[in-house]
């Protein structure tokens, strides 16, 4: 295929996405195989190839920008939504990729963090909570004690 049909293709692509975007209820945007049926297998491998990661990736920052928060994989034009899963695998990766989402690993580690730290905060206020009630003289005696 000539780069300058890719070209064109991707222009069109572009323009059915912001037109889908007013009408998130059409078939075109929910529907994956909508779009496959206008195009053939090689049409799509070339259009697939001709956007680079960043590309992709910028559509899904974009999106984000607009909608103020990750979006859903309803919330992406079809065609981009499985170029996205078909170049980084999965949809929380391609979130990952674009840097709008923490790496798992990282997120685990920050959570046992955040559990350890709380823990330790339990810990001191029941230990300065004792102190406290023993400087009073409001501890009460145990068995072991006389």
């Amino acid at each position: 295929m000539e780069p300058s049909e890719v070209l064109r293709l991707k222009q069109a692509l572009a323009l059915d996405a912001a037109n889908a975007a007013g009408d998130r209820e059409s078939t075109a945007w929910l529907e994956p195989e909508q779009w496959k049926n206008y195009m053939g297998k090689e049409t799509r491998k070339a259009l697939y190839g001709a956007f680079p990661d960043e590309e992709l990736l910028a559509v899904l920052r974009e999106t984000a920008a607009r909608l103020g928060r990750n979006p859903s994989k309803k919330e992406v034009f079809c065609v981009y939504r499985v170029f996205l899963i078909q170049r980084f695998g999965n949809w929380p990766r391609a979130l990952t990729a674009a840097g709008l989402k923490r790496p798992r690993e990282q997120r685990r580690a920050d959570n046992r963090r955040r559990n350890e730290e709380a823990l330790r905060r339990r810990k001191a206020q029941e230990l300065s909570g004792q102190a406290a009630a023993k400087e009073a003289g409001l501890t009460t005696k145990t068995e072991g004690e006389a």
